[in-house]
């Protein structure tokens, strides 16, 4: 039944990444509470493919005739980087909020996360049932930027707020922008904020609906896809538009009319319940991994290492979210405990919390809650390195079947590449060769 749906993931992939598909289906996507209806979970790969050539869109209708789970979106099928993740997004949550207006959440995931769904239904289920304001939830690994609104660019990162408003101070001071700009026209950038990192990102149902409402995010998207090209905050050309930070900018610069509630998986290096690092060291408590590496059946291999362990060693911890209100809240525990112990400290942050929309007018009750073990730790938390020879029987586990997934995609992999390439096999009446 509709009403059963907690969450409808919107899995954001281009085309040409039918491995990461493919490695998502073989296993995360195998979890017995996630299906097409009935289940907490419901999940669509959101491919993008306006003027798709035939060859592609052969290859994606086989997709989705084989697995009823791709959602085509109206954006160009080969859009850069630059665009294409933004624009990606925002059809995602236009389409969600209409077509899943039953579920509770509305997530957001790249294409290369590895989710353990059936510990994440209890953090969900647990932060809906803890949060002052549960349809305004905002949930992800959460970390702090500043943002350029002209340019669509990031700068001042942060692991928290006081690291990123260090960080931020040069762009947020016009002049200082433009010069480092070369006079592009980049404006000053606002924040800081928090934002969800773009492997998982939950935004409560009525919170993506008033977010598709809102004025700042139809300029948004009606300015980058007029715009072919942007500068960086440094003058020089832009590739890429980071999605996951646009969208925490969103509700930063025009906050919604009910006080956020932001719930962070992790916070800082914290790899607990978040495993996001070069190689593929996974916590065994993690729901959230980040499965990096890019190369051609390697990231396939990885999926599939990822869940044997997951199936073998996943740790199950009790969690309980702890949840604080006001500017205060948005300051870690040992920046509270200087707060309350040092009057220079509190003399220095209280003012520049208290003038940010993060916590005043409509977000004067906003919360920001934190993650952690109801009862003492039951599970370790230094991450176990999956590459290293004495944990390599994940990948002895599943190499056969990572070697007849690829086969199976070899076909598909050639033509898209082709494809990519400018070469359309259907209209040019092209085979791919037998390999002898």
């Amino acid at each position: 039944m509709a009403s059963d749906l907690l969450v409808a993931l919107g899995i954001v992939s281009a085309p040409e990444y039918i491995e990461r598909r493919a490695g998502s289906r073989a296993t995360w996507l195998t979890w017995p509470n996630i299906c097409a209806a009935g289940c907490a979970f419901r999940a669509q790969f959101v491919v993008r493919m306006r003027d798709a050539p035939p060859s592609v869109v052969q290859v994606i209708e086989k997709e989705e005739h084989d697995h009823s789970d791709v959602l085509r979106v109206d954006v160009l099928w080969n859009e850069t980087r630059l665009r294409g993740p933004v624009l990606s997004v925002a059809a995602w949550l236009t389409h969600a909020v209409r077509a899943h207006s039953s579920a509770r959440c509305i997530a957001k995931l790249d294409d290369d996360a590895y989710i353990h769904l059936p510990g994440l239904e209890v953090l969900v289920r647990e932060a809906l049932g803890t949060v002052p304001s549960p349809e305004s939830l905002y949930m992800g690994p959460m970390s702090w930027f500043h943002w350029y609104e002209k340019i669509f660019e990031r700068s001042g990162f942060g692991w928290t707020f006081t690291m990123s408003w260090h960080l931020g101070a040069s762009c947020r001071n016009v002049t200082q922008a433009e010069e480092r700009c070369r006079h592009r026209g980049c404006g000053a950038c606002v924040g800081p904020f928090p934002f969800a990192s773009g492997y998982l990102g939950i935004l409560a149902t009525p919170l993506a609906a008033e977010l598709i409402g809102s004025r700042q995010l139809a300029e948004d998207v009606r300015a980058l896809a007029a715009a072919s090209t942007l500068p960086t905050r440094s003058g020089t050309t832009q590739f890429k538009v980071m999605e996951d930070i646009w969208l925490g900018s969103l509700l930063f610069r025009q906050p919604p009319a009910r006080a956020l509630s932001y719930v962070a998986l992790s916070e800082r290096d914290d790899a607990t319940l978040v495993s996001d690092g070069w190689g593929l060291k996974i916590s065994t408590p993690a729901v959230v991994v980040h499965v990096k590496n890019h190369l051609a059946g390697k990231q396939l291999e990885r999926f599939l290492a990822t869940h044997a362990f997951k199936l073998e060693a996943h740790c199950r911890q009790e969690y309980a979210v702890r949840c604080r209100s006001g500017c205060n809240a948005f300051l870690t525990r040992a920046e509270n405990e200087s707060m309350a112990l040092n009057p220079r400290f509190a003399d220095m942050w209280s003012p520049r919390l208290e003038q940010s929309s993060l916590c005043h007018g409509s977000q004067s009750g906003a919360a920001f809650c934190r993650v952690g073990a109801r009862k003492p730790r039951q599970c370790p938390k230094a991450p176990l390195d999956l590459l290293k020879k004495d944990r390599s029987q994940y990948f002895a586990q599943t190499k056969a079947k990572a070697a007849a997934l690829l086969e199976s995609l070899s076909d598909a992999r050639w033509t898209l590449g082709l494809a990519k390439s400018g070469v359309d096999q259907v209209s040019m009446g092209r085979r791919r060769p037998v390999e002898r």
